[in-house]
């Protein structure tokens, strides 16, 4: 900060009103400190630093305090969220369980597949036709991965975990609308889960034991069996 004459007339004034409101101060901790400052040090400058001194000391131990504060709020919240967490999956697990075992809920149930984009994302919900058919994309879905991380079975094994089948806890019309995107009913079984556009893609997509869509030219074939593949690309 530079200083001009026009600050300083400020900081005179500013000077003025901080001697003022000492002497007129009704604070009785300000008062005992200017009493026992004016007994025992007389030079009037070492008083205002004294006083400084003590105002700022005070507000860094107040400041300090409350960082410690914040901290063991901070603790406390994540326990509160962590128990909040156990509480709402005690909850759904309670809720599915009610459903599924009493006949006027269970006709009206909804269930999903369920996988995350990320680990730490939230899931993915893929609605179901039924429990059943839930629990079987599941299990085609498991084939597939272990299939595919043959060479790395952690990250099959990762990616495992996280699938799951629960009961739907939205609304009917966000359901719809889950379906328009995706819908696991008898006929997904019979729809192909990888494509092959050449040989060298038939040989590696066929060893995943699954239907393939395969692709020649402007021809279409969509099997299972990898000896019919052979002959649609015209491998002897």
């Amino acid at each position: 900060m530079s200083l001009t004459q026009e600050k300083l007339l400020e900081l005179e004034a500013e000077y003025k009103k901080f001697q003022d409101n000492l002497k007129n101060t009704t604070h009785q901790e300000t008062k005992d400190a200017m009493n026992f400052l004016e007994k025992y040090a007389g030079n009037k400058a070492f008083q205002i630093f004294a006083l400084m001194k003590m105002d700022r000391d005070a507000n860094q131990a107040h400041t300090q305090n409350l960082a410690s504060e914040i901290w063991d709020l901070k603790d406390q919240i994540s326990e509160l969220l962590g128990r909040g967490n156990e509480v709402i999956q005690e909850r759904d697990e309670l809720q599915a369980y009610v459903k599924e075992h009493c006949p006027e809920f269970k006709s009206q149930l909804k269930w999903v597949y369920s996988i995350p984009e990320e680990p730490d994302s939230p899931p993915n919900y893929f609605p179901a036709e039924s429990k059943e058919i839930a629990y079987r994309a599941k299990a085609r879905f498991k084939k597939m991965f272990e299939r595919e991380f043959a060479e790395s079975p952690e990250i099959a094994e990762m990616i495992i975990r996280q699938m799951d089948v629960t009961i739907w806890h939205g609304t009917d019309e966000e359901f719809e609308e889950l379906k328009k995107e995706s819908f696991y009913d008898e006929a997904w079984f019979k729809e192909p889960m990888y494509q092959c556009k050449n040989i060298e893609q038939m040989e590696k997509v066929f060893k995943y034991d699954e239907i393939v869509h395969c692709y020649n030219g402007d021809q279409e074939l969509i099997t299972d069996d990898y000896e019919e593949a052979k002959r649609f690309y015209w491998v002897a």
